[in-house]
């Protein structure tokens, strides 16, 4: 049930409204959502209006304790000032002489991420992904109101149903939320200095230690939180005294290496221990860039990324400069890293051997490596050209191409192993399904065929067996159909994805020859002696290339 989390710690004969009590001259309270140990959660309806409220009222005895009461005044003007999406709306808050403290929300449906993965274990890392981007939506808004959230947790996220969506996330209980404006701090903001507030697994170094706290302690317990959905428990558990130590001491492990033979990409893995990083300099420095990462990891196992196709053509590859006085501008000098000239291999096309119809008996795998080396070259080059200020816009432009079209590519490629993968789960799912069923089938055969003819009701008892073997052949029949559906599905999915790499593919090498026609034309445009050794590279890797074309046709 919605917001129970919220409040874990049941406290028995708490004081309760009535239904059909008036909060405020507005709200009529129905029922009783929750209890917890800093008060009560009601469900109400709006007297004018037909939507759905929840009013929580704090507990009275809490209401003489100032750090409670600043708890609870600074979770509504946080959650206020952070009005998102993602976030629970608060509409109301004030004390009234019959009920104390109150703060009227949105009411929602749904399940805590918690109680989710109760039931699930660990989520896959797509469903995480679609947790965490939304997380660091929410968190990037509010840090920019100027609210540090700092208890995020499993508990405090809720998945909800909403115009039609599923599984929106929202955010609860900001009752130990950092505001950084004075204005809204309040005059008992002091009474929680000095206490440390939190759940030890997902606390950050400096909040353990009561130290100052930005943004980016939240951004540590979303590392937590993404390390935990897709493995199942944070990194740091046992002790609460022993989880703080290691949240200041031990190195987290990556979420790969806790979960062998699932794909977790390197990507992932990298992204979440940045987050994890001891020292807030390390961390990424805004939520933002945080989610920027996490687009482009759904990015490369969805197949198609928003974050690619939304790209603007204007955008630039931070290897070239982004604004230019013209269409030439020199900007610097050139790396000595650009200049090293790959020596040509010791195995040339031409020494391989050749096959009857004329093919070299490896052509595909040395075409495929002699093409990546001839496209590197190329990008080098245009790195190298963009740096000494040989560069044009049309140039700048089909890099940019060749970039986002490469990724697309790989995208299409990640999506097509994590794609194959579901056949040996299909074959063993219904492989263990067939079994059950023929063993089955065996023995009641076994036992119709020894049944004695004379045998009292044997007519009935056959009558019975022959049922139950129609019966079992006949889903025996259809998990098998099953499969081959399913695998034939699977097989047409994955023909469409190869279909759209391969097309990504052919487009690809399309720009890169227009590219390697562009900078020959700027040849000229340069003196420079590193610049000329890199030319020669390009012109190797191509002659190459063109060498094994003509080994392939019988050219020679």
């Amino acid at each position: 049930m919605l917001y129970e989390a919220a409040w874990r710690d049941i406290v028995p004969n708490m004081p309760k409204l009535e239904n059909g009590t008036i909060v405020a001259g507005h709200f009529r309270i129905t029922g009783v959502i929750g209890q917890g140990g800093m008060g009560t959660v009601y469900q109400a309806e709006h007297l004018s209006l037909p939507v759905q409220f929840a009013i929580k009222v704090l507990r009275q005895d809490l209401a003489r304790n100032r750090i409670f009461v600043e708890r609870f005044r600074r979770e509504a003007v946080a959650a206020s000032l952070s009005a998102h999406p993602n976030i629970v709306a608060i509409t109301d808050f004030g004390q009234l002489p019959d009920i104390g403290h109150y703060m009227v929300m949105e009411y929602l449906e749904g399940e805590t991420v918690e109680e989710r993965m109760d039931r699930l274990g660990r989520l896959g890392i797509q469903d995480a992904l679609h947790v965490l981007l939304q997380l660091a939506d929410a968190i990037e808004w509010a840090h920019k109101a100027g609210v540090v959230h700092r208890d995020l947790k499993l508990e405090n996220l809720l998945l909800c149903a909403q115009r039609g969506k599923k599984d929106i996330l929202k955010i609860v209980d900001f009752g130990i939320a950092e505001i950084l404006d004075p204005k809204y701090r309040g005059q008992a903001a002091a009474s929680i200095k000095g206490q440390v507030f939190g759940t030890p697994e997902y606390m950050s170094p400096e909040q353990a230690m009561d130290k100052k706290q930005d943004g980016r302690s939240d951004i540590y317990s979303m590392g937590i939180l993404a390390f935990e959905l897709v493995t199942g428990a944070p990194p740091f558990t046992g002790n609460p005294s022993d989880v703080l130590q290691a949240h200041l001491e031990r190195q987290p492990s990556a979420p790969s290496s806790v979960l062998a033979g699932h794909p977790v990409p390197p990507a992932f893995d990298a992204c979440v221990l940045r987050c994890l990083a001891k020292d807030p300099n390390d961390r990424y420095p805004t939520a933002g860039l945080l989610r920027r990462d996490l687009l482009r990891i759904r990015a490369m196992l969805a197949g198609m990324a928003d974050s690619v196709l939304k790209r603007k053509k204007t955008t630039r590859h931070k290897g070239l400069p982004q604004e230019t006085d013209g269409l030439w501008r020199p900007i610097g000098t050139i790396p000595e890293a650009a200049y090293q000239v790959v020596e040509p291999p010791n195995d040339e096309p031409t020494a391989a051997p050749v096959g009857p119809t004329g093919l070299q008996q490896d052509s595909p795998a040395r075409g495929t490596a002699l093409r990546e080396t001839f496209h590197q070259s190329l990008k080098e080059l245009a790195l190298a050209l963009a740096q000494a200020g040989v560069q044009s816009e049309q140039m700048h432009s089909l890099v940019d191409d060749i970039l986002q079209v490469e990724e697309e590519s790989e995208a299409f490629k990640a999506q097509i192993t994590l794609m194959e993968q579901n056949f040996d789960r299909i074959r063993f799912e219904t492989a263990e399904k067939e079994s059950v069923l023929r063993f089955a089938i065996m023995d009641l055969s076994t036992e119709r065929q020894q049944m004695p003819p004379v045998a009292p009701d044997a007519e009935t008892k056959i009558k019975d067996l022959d049922f139950q073997l129609n019966q079992l052949s006949k889903r025996l029949q259809e998990v098998t159909k099953d499969k081959e559906t399913r695998i034939r599905s699977l097989e047409e999915e994955v023909a469409e994805y190869r279909q759209g790499q391969a097309s990504r593919q052919d487009r690809a090498a399309s720009l890169y020859m227009h590219l390697y026609t562009v900078m020959t034309s700027a040849r000229g445009q340069s003196t420079d002696p590193k610049l000329k050794a890199l030319y020669e590279k390009v012109e190797q890797a191509k002659g190459r290339l063109e060498q094994l074309r003509r080994v392939a046709t019988n050219v020679l």
